[in-house]
């Protein structure tokens, strides 16, 4: 039968295929990297930053989604009184410019 270490490269190489993975793309994120470097410091400090900016995008979305459910979910009601709606949809939008700050 194939070795132990035969059968962790075939493991590897068939993940990797199968799940498209980009290892150059891996290695710049400092995969590899001895833990606690010099350069595994600062290739986890640009990785971290890169997350936050392309959360803002996602966060930004999902914020928005849940402020125009909430206007919905308590205006829903038919035989809601404009004045009523109006002053709710105003609340939460003050609330919300509050929250998203």
């Amino acid at each position: 039968g194939l070795g132990l270490s035969d059968k962790k490269r075939r493991l590897s190489t068939y993940i990797r295929d199968r799940a498209g993975l980009d290892m150059g793309a891996f290695r710049s994120a400092g995969y590899g990297l001895p833990s606690f470097s010099s350069a595994w410091k600062t290739a986890r400090a640009e990785c971290q930053g890169k997350l936050y900016d392309l959360g803002a995008p996602l966060r930004a979305k999902v914020m928005f989604a849940l402020g125009c459910t909430a206007k919905s979910k308590m205006t829903w009601d038919p035989d809601m009184c404009n004045c009523l709606r109006n002053r709710l949809v105003d609340l939460i939008d003050l609330v919300w410019d509050d929250l998203t700050l």
